[in-house]
């Protein structure tokens, strides 16, 4: 065999193991979002087909809730033309949710695709401010090129209220202008370079207002030098109030301090003990408005 034949094998057997070698490595899709629709409350997984193709199919995944690292659990496989996926029974609604896609050939299956999570909105109501509280979790896959949160809010029947371009690092926002009584929707939308978006989960909530008690009724008061002061009063059943201490005869009148916080109140009276006295001033318990309602 000459000389020639040796590198023409040799340059063969080089190229062939290059070829090889790529295709046993098939780059995965590309997610390019994740997205919770909020009418149904499904998940829209939209990506691009990575190089190559021969791809036959294409596995869709779930990220199982609260492993780490997290483990994938196949939900469906499609045919090779789609590159959109709608998950109507996903979780979005009371947590966010990790997808992944991977590509599926003749002899074996691409990596993963870098996972996108959802966004997951929470609310609560603040009776007191008449305040909306809204938290979400952050929408992750974008990294860099996430840029801005919008916040949308809606009373009633009104039209959706857009609060625009949040910081991308933003996950809370307080709404501070809520009508009691009223029902509010609210969902985020985040925002990328690409101009794509992704929305999360609508979540509402009626702006019920806590009664106040008819009567509290304080019954008598127990001060000693040596040992705790003891309050006792009764009272209406009362779903959330707050106690704080007052003190007079020093200075003007002023709130010191705040004792406790009692939610849902259903029996007639309340034991409060306390160390603290001031033996110039005089002790008084004040019932109020304590905050957030879920």
């Amino acid at each position: 065999m000459s000389f020639r034949t040796h590198i023409s094998l040799i340059l063969l057997l080089f190229i062939g193991f290059g070829f090889n070698s790529l295709a046993q490595d098939p780059e995965p899709p590309v997610i390019r979002f994740v997205s919770v629709d909020t009418l149904t409350g499904n998940v829209i997984i939209n990506w691009e087909t990575g190089s190559g193709s021969a791809v036959e199919s294409f596995v869709v995944y779930q990220g199982r809730e609260g492993s780490d690292p997290i483990v994938a659990d196949p939900i469906d496989t499609l045919d090779a033309s789609v590159t959109s996926y709608m998950h109507s029974s996903s979780a979005a609604g009371t947590r966010s949710v990790s997808y992944t896609v991977a590509s599926i050939f003749a002899e074996e299956t691409s990596p993963l695709a870098a996972y996108h999570h959802t966004i997951y909105t929470t609310i609560k109501y603040d009776s007191c401010q008449n305040s909306l509280i809204i938290g979400w979790t952050p929408y992750l896959g974008w990294n860099n090129n996430l840029i801005a949160y919008n916040v949308y809010i809606k009373a009633g029947s009104d039209e959706w209220i857009k609060i625009p371009s949040l910081s991308s690092t933003s996950a809370s926002y307080v709404f501070t202008d809520a009508i009691p009584y009223t029902d509010y929707c609210v969902f985020i939308e985040a925002e990328n370079r690409n101009f794509l978006t992704s929305t999360s989960n609508k979540v509402c909530l009626t702006t019920n207002r806590a009664s106040p008690p008819s009567y509290i009724n304080a019954d008598f008061a127990t001060v000693t030098k040596i040992k705790p002061s003891n309050f006792h009063f009764r009272l209406t059943q009362f779903p959330r109030f707050t106690i704080s201490d007052y003190f007079n005869g020093i200075t003007e009148n002023k709130i010191v301090d705040l004792v406790s916080e009692f939610n849902n109140v259903t029996s007639a009276s309340i034991n409060y003990t306390t160390r603290y006295f001031h033996k110039k001033g005089k002790k008084l318990l004040s019932a109020g408005c304590s905050g957030s309602m879920p």
